[in-house]
C-alpha cells in the first residue's frame, strides 16, 4: 500500500542491503520504481558515508528503513539513530524531497541495551518541511498473527498539511483496494477493520481503532 501511495513508475526507492527480498516484488516488478542500494555496515557499524552519498541524486527520492532489520536483526544505537536523522536532515536542507518509510514491522523485538526502543518515526515526522515520515507497523509480528494481514500507515511532517493537499513536495494517491480476510475481522473486531475516514483540513486517516 505504501508503493501504491508515494511511487510512481521511474521514481527512486533508496534501500540498504541486506533487505527483506519481498521488497523487489513490492517495489521493482510492482511498481517499476529505480532500487537504489548501500550496505548497511561499514566498519562494524551503521555505514553513514552509504547512507549519505545514496542521498545525492535526484530532486526527490523514497527511503526505506527497516528496523529491527530484516534479515540481519540491527537495530541502531541511540548515536546511531540521532546520526542518521542529522543525515537526512542535511540531505533535505539541501533542497532534497525526502519520503521516509519507517517499516516497524519488527518493532519491540529488541534484546540488547543501548539500541533505540522507539521508531525513528518520532524523531522524522517533524524534522524538515520536505520530509514525509511514514511509519508502517502492524501486529503480524508483534502479536504473532501472521496471515492476517492488518496494517497501519501513519505520517506525518513538519510542513502544513491542509483539505488534502501536502505543502511538502509529496503528494499521496489512493492505493488499490484491499482489505483484511474476514478472519481477522472476527479476531481483531469489526472497529478495526471499519471503513477510514479523513479528519477535516489535516489530511489525516483514522479509523474507531488508533495506533500510535
Amino acid at each position: 500500500t505504501a508503493g501504491e501511495l508515494f511511487l510512481d513508475r521511474d521514481d527512486e526507492i533508496i534501500i540498504p542491503t541486506p533487505y527483506w527480498e519481498n521488497y523487489d516484488l513490492m517495489f521493482l516488478f510492482r511498481k517499476g520504481v529505480r532500487v537504489k542500494t548501500f550496505d548497511l555496515f561499514a566498519g562494524g557499524g551503521f555505514n553513514w558515508t552509504g547512507l549519505a552519498e545514496a542521498l545525492q541524486g535526484p530532486a526527490k527520492s523514497v527511503l526505506l528503513l527497516n528496523f529491527p532489520n530484516n534479515p540481519t536483526g540491527y537495530t541502531p544505537t541511540s548515536e546511531e539513530a540521532e546520526r542518521i536523522v542529522e543525515i537526512i536532515r542535511a540531505a533535505t536542507e539541501r533542497g532534497k524531497g525526502l519520503v521516509v518509510l519507517v517499516d516497524d514491522a519488527y518493532f519491540g523485538l529488541v534484546y540488547e541495551p543501548g539500541v533505540i526502543t522507539e521508531s525513528l518515526f518520532s524523531r522524522l515526522a517533524d524534522l524538515h518541511e520536505r520530509v514525509l515520515a511514514v511509519k508502517l507497523d502492524g501486529p503480524t509480528k508483534e502479536d504473532y498473527v501472521w496471515g492476517f494481514r492488518i496494517g497501519f500507515i501513519t505520517y506525518g511532517s513538519a510542513g502544513r498539511v491542509t483539505s488534502r493537499r501536502f505543502t511538502a513536495p509529496w503528494r499521496p494517491r489512493p492505493p488499490e483496494p484491499s482489505g483484511p480476510t474476514p478472519p481477522t475481522c472476527r479476531t481483531w473486531g469489526n472497529p478495526c477493520c471499519s471503513k477510514p475516514t479523513r479528519t477535516r483540513g489535516t489530511g489525516r486517516r483514522k479509523g474507531k481503532r488508533t495506533r500510535s
